[in-house]
């Protein structure tokens, strides 16, 4: 993670906090989550349904990697259980009519249950060969295509949702004073015109950075019609402190 002083120190290098006028303050949209979504195991892709732009679902599928051995096994599993629980059976009955041991009865239980564990690693493996997405939002980035291999946990994906969107800023201590959380304020995107949003403070940083006196702040904004794009440039208003100790 990076230190506050260096993330505060390339805000303003970068010029993330700059006076626009007496009471314009630069900040950056962030999206509301961002997911990379990496591959569990080692293997061919099948098959990846999705592409850099869908919007999708929570528990979409986004690729699928090559399963036949797991579905194979399952098979040959669904067999040999269909007869162990056949032959637990017998031997129960033979138990209880007093026709058999009790020895051979728990015996067959044993192996119907080893076998049952078994075919559940099998599934396991079988979900896991299904790359599905733990956020719904904008797929933004797709790293890989049908037919080349990936590694165990290799990027594979990175999901965007801005269904809301936070922005950042970085502000004078002193304004600390005057915010409080879940406080409206108007911003100004950039390239939406000069109407402003409406976001609301969503986090303060309990830290301030030594060098520059300035502290992280992020507001909350709605989006549900994704008119603001991470990465788009913020303002906003706050009285001028020119002259303020």
């Amino acid at each position: 993670m990076k230190s506050l002083s260096g993330s505060l120190a390339f805000a303003v290098a970068g010029a993330v906090v700059l006076p626009l006028s007496a009471a314009e303050i630069e900040g950056t949209v962030l999206p509301f989550k961002s997911v990379t979504i990496s591959s569990p195991v080692e293997e061919i892709i099948a098959e990846i349904p999705v592409e850099e732009g869908d919007a999708i679902e929570k528990g979409a599928v986004l690729a699928e990697l090559r399963s036949e051995q797991e579905t194979l096994e399952l098979q040959r599993y669904g067999k040999l259980i269909e007869r162990a629980k056949f032959e637990a059976d017998a031997a129960r009955r033979l138990f209880e009519n007093g026709s058999g041991t009790e020895s051979e009865a728990i015996e067959s239980r044993t192996e119907l249950e080893r076998l049952e564990s078994e075919m559940a690693l099998v599934e396991l493996r079988l979900r896991e060969k299904t790359i599905r997405s733990p956020i719904s939002g904008i797929v933004v980035d797709k790293l890989l295509e049908a037919g080349e291999s990936v590694e165990r946990i290799e990027d594979m994906f990175e999901v965007v949702d801005i269904e809301k969107v936070f922005v950042r800023f970085y502000l004078d201590a002193r304004y600390l004073k005057s915010l409080t959380l879940k406080q409206d304020l108007p911003v100004r995107i950039e390239l939406l015109g000069d109407a402003p949003v409406t976001a609301s403070v969503d986090f303060i940083d309990s830290r301030i950075d030594p060098a520059s006196g300035l502290v992280e702040v992020k507001l909350l904004a709605e989006n549900s019609d994704q008119r603001i794009k991470a990465g788009m440039r913020a303002y906003l208003e706050l009285p001028d402190l020119a002259g303020a100790k």
